[in-house]
C-alpha cells in the first residue's frame, strides 16, 4: 500500500462517516451501494449467460444439449435470486433507517 492508497482510503472514510450523520444521507448510502450490487450482480449474471448460451450454440448431442439448457437455466434462476435478495436487503436497511 502506497501513501496515495492510504490517504485515499482516508478521504472516503471521512466522506462516508460525513455523510451517514443525517437520516437522508444513510439513506443514500444503502441505496447506492443496493445500486453498485445490483448493477454489479447483473454484470456478472450477463456474462455468466452469455457464456452458458455459448455452451449451447457449441453442443453437439443430446446430452451436451440438455446439460447447456439446465446450465442456462440455473444461472438464470441463481442471479435472480441474488439480485431480488439484495434488492430486499436494501429496501429492509432503509425501512430501518426511516422508521
Amino acid at each position: 500500500m502506497r501513501i496515495w492508497h492510504l490517504t485515499l482510503l482516508i478521504l472516503v472514510a471521512a466522506v462516508i462517516l460525513a455523510v451517514t450523520r443525517e437520516v437522508f444521507g444513510r439513506v443514500m448510502l444503502v441505496m447506492l451501494l443496493t445500486g453498485i450490487g445490483e448493477v454489479a450482480l447483473g454484470a456478472g449474471a450477463v456474462m455468466s449467460l452469455f457464456r452458458t448460451l455459448g455452451s449451447l450454440g457449441h453442443a453437439e448431442g443430446p446430452l451436451a444439449y440438455a446439460e447447456a439448457l439446465t446450465a442456462t437455466a440455473l444461472v438464470l434462476l441463481f442471479a435472480a435470486t441474488l439480485m431480488l435478495g439484495l434488492l430486499g436487503l436494501g429496501a429492509v436497511l432503509v425501512s430501518v433507517l426511516v422508521a
